[in-house]
């Protein structure tokens, strides 16, 4: 079987894949906010829709902590939960890329990934050589939101 996805790149050290149903817009030359005290991966928030959205901006926002405002060049919205769609933005260093997916291209995650993404990960497959892990953003909002700096 073969699926739909799109090839995201957070940073040098971190890759990941969605769903391409999950992707609510691409936004080029986004202005984020601060929000003190949160999980450094997550602490700020994008204004999209008349929505406050929080932004996973991985490694990049650990150096910026101390701006109140942020440009990012590149923020994937995406939407998961079925009932009331919740929104997570992804901060990506490059546009994301179409990829098919298919069932032999499985693979494991490589421990630092497990170690960055924690219990979110719902599966990996090889891409460009390397392994992607497919996120549960249900989840990785769950650890979020239980994790204290």
């Amino acid at each position: 079987m073969q699926r739909d996805a799109w090839y995201l790149s957070l940073s040098n050290r971190h890759h990941l894949a969605v769903a391409r149903q999950q992707v609510a817009e691409y936004l080029t030359r986004v202005t984020a906010y601060s929000v003190p005290g949160c999980n450094p991966h997550c602490n700020q928030l994008i204004q999209w829709r008349g929505r406050l959205v929080p932004l996973w901006g991985g490694e990049q926002q650990k150096t910026q902590q101390q701006e109140t405002q942020t440009q990012h060049a590149h923020v994937l919205v995406v939407s998961y939960a079925d009932e009331a769609p919740a929104l997570l933005a992804l901060s990506l260093q490059e546009a994301p890329q179409p990829v098919q997916v298919r069932d032999e291209d499985q693979c494991l995650p490589s421990p630092e990934q497990e170690q960055y993404w924690r219990q979110a990960i719902l599966g990996c497959f090889q891409h460009r050589e390397q392994p992607v892990p497919v996120i549960g953003f249900a989840r990785l909002g769950a650890i979020t939101a239980h994790t204290t700096v």
